[in-house]
């Protein structure tokens, strides 16, 4: 399976190791940059249109920063903290996507991206533009070069591709964070609703998280 993405300006699939779009000629940065917000005005991307930035809030959410692979991604990754769960600050990833991710594709993603580095879907989210976000507990680790097994549905193997890479640039500049109760069980099971999801669990690789947000303490 080669690494490719999309181009975000004519949608054209190109290399990862691609200086420029040969479709539309659109010119790539060769890597990502992560921006610190510190005195960005306030905003809720469940109001506020995609376009304008800084963003400062995905709901509930209080966005600390912003991390983009390159211009050839169309995702970029925040670095989210919750208000509080049970007065203890929570901290975690949320990843920008274009189209949500229906029931199906939802299992497969999880099924091909037994990524060491993300260890549970947490929650799900959605500006007005409909742009998706997945919020996903984030652990440094080791690198991941490739995902492990093919899958049938392209918008879910572009996605953990993209993630893929993403969390490995993430890992190369030291991002290392922890999550502390980060999101009560029952957010975890109205995201299961929302998805229409039968399985008891939602899990990444072999780590289970029903009930993580009310048992997990590291």
């Amino acid at each position: 399976m080669s690494d490719t993405f999309r181009c975000p300006t004519c949608k054209a699939a190109v290399r990862v190791d691609a200086k420029f779009c040969g479709k539309c000629g659109r010119v790539f940065k060769p890597r990502g940059t992560f921006a610190p917000i510190e005195n960005a005005p306030a905003l809720n991307l469940a109001t506020a249109p995609s376009s304008v930035a800084p963003e400062k809030r995905i709901g509930d959410y209080r966005i600390v920063g912003t991390w983009r692979r390159a211009e050839d991604f169309d995702a970029r990754v925040y670095e989210v903290h919750a208000r509080t769960i049970d007065d203890v600050p929570a901290r975690g990833l949320a990843i920008e996507e274009h189209q949500p991710l229906s029931s199906a594709m939802l299992k497969q993603f999880q099924a091909l991206t037994p990524h060491p580095n993300l260890a549970a879907i947490l929650d799900q989210s959605t500006d007005d533009t409909g742009n998706y976000f997945l919020i996903v507990e984030y652990v440094a680790g080791p690198l991941l070069n490739q995902l492990p097994v093919p899958a049938p549905d392209a918008a879910a193997v572009q996605l953990a591709r993209e993630l893929v890479l993403i969390v490995n640039d993430l890992n190369e500049r030291g991002w290392g964070l922890q999550a502390a109760r980060f999101w009560a069980a029952e957010s975890l099971n109205r995201f299961q609703k929302a998805f229409a999801l039968n399985a008891p669990k939602l899990c990444i690789g072999s780590r289970q998280v029903k009930n993580w947000g009310a048992n997990s303490k590291r």
